[in-house]
């Protein structure tokens, strides 16, 4: 579960980033 967590996370903050350029795009 920890390392489940963790990964939503990374993915989150991959994500997070990519989702606010397409955005601004």
């Amino acid at each position: 579960v920890v390392v489940n967590e963790k990964f939503g996370v990374r993915l989150t903050d991959i994500i997070s980033p990519t989702e606010r350029v397409k955005q601004l795009a």
